[in-house]
């Protein structure tokens, strides 16, 4: 199996190189998904050593890729994902994010509105972007928005008690008009 991607891999490569580009062996990876079985439960093989992708480098020898374990994340466009499709690290950089810029915020000399404003202009698109590419859980998205409730939404003159449905409701229904992230991916 090795081999014949091996192969395909090189084809691919020269096929993006006959039209200008490159593969660039920092930028590429891979993971290898096998399972193995214990006691009637699976679980993934870790990676062997001995699996081996290579890509040409700029001098002309070749670039073994790195070899992932499914379950680990690489950022790909701004995107945390997985083989396995697990978002365990795309939920922690993005609640980072938010816990980041709304301790910021909190301690700001915002007014009420410019802190409105930054939020919606600001850290939603720094942490919507890259969302249609993922299935958060429910649970996921409310971990996510859990410390701008706590550090943003008072700021902007919200109790962070605040029912979610009247914080992520429409505006023109009386709430809030902050976008449910969950909802946001489009699932």
């Amino acid at each position: 199996v090795v081999s014949k991607t091996q192969a395909e891999l090189n084809l691919w490569e020269e096929l993006i190189q006959a039209t200008g580009g490159g593969l660039e062996g920092e930028k590429s990876d891979f993971a290898v998904v096998n399972y193995s079985w214990k006691k009637g439960q699976w679980s993934y093989e870790k990676p062997k050593e001995e699996t081996v992708l290579t890509v040409w480098n700029s001098d002309g020898s070749r670039e073994p890729l790195t070899q992932l374990h499914p379950s680990e994340a690489r950022r790909t466009l701004g995107v945390w994902q997985a083989v396995d499709g697990n978002e365990g690290t795309q939920t922690k950089k993005l609640t980072e994010k938010a816990r980041t810029w709304s301790r910021a915020i909190s301690r700001s000399s915002l007014m009420r509105h410019e802190a409105v404003i930054g939020m919606k202009t600001s850290l939603y698109p720094s942490i919507t972007f890259g969302l249609m590419a993922t299935t958060l859980t429910k649970e996921q998205g409310e971990s996510i928005f859990k410390p701008i409730r706590e550090g943003a939404l008072p700021k902007t003159g919200y109790a962070r008690s605040m029912p979610a449905i009247v914080v992520h409701g429409p505006e023109k229904y009386g709430g809030i008009g902050i976008k449910d992230i969950y909802s946001l991916q489009g699932i």
